[in-house]
């Protein structure tokens, strides 16, 4: 049903970076749920680029990792923003029955961050 994708975690002794949280509940869930067998904290979620197919997951994961913090590059954050807009997500997700459902409401995006660099 879906082109393959894929999450990357990158782990320490204790915690944990889940870098595209792709789109899909059950996608979400399996890096989410090794976090958890090996007694990690997920810290951070990055979303190296906006098409809601690397993040639309992303919506599921605050309900264990309520601390882990989104994060993504002011390019990113916009397109993300444009992927949320009701028109596209109603033509990407039709009300049709799947097996590995999306999120009932994609996350919003991180917000920006303003680097002032000491200025």
């Amino acid at each position: 049903m879906w082109s393959p994708i894929s999450s990357t975690l990158i782990y320490g002794n204790r915690d944990a970076i889940l870098v595209d949280p792709v789109t899909t509940v059950r996608q979400a869930a399996a890096p989410v749920e090794w976090v958890e067998s090996f007694d990690r904290n997920l810290t951070t979620i990055y979303v190296t680029h906006g098409l809601g197919d690397q993040w639309f997951g992303l919506a599921t994961i605050p309900e264990r990792f309520p601390k882990a913090r989104p994060v993504a590059t002011p390019a990113v954050v916009e397109h993300m923003s444009k992927q949320m807009e009701p028109s596209f997500v109603e033509s990407f997700w039709p009300p049709v029955p799947r097996p590995d459902p999306a999120p009932h409401r994609p996350a919003a995006p991180p917000h920006r961050r303003r680097r002032d660099h000491g200025r």
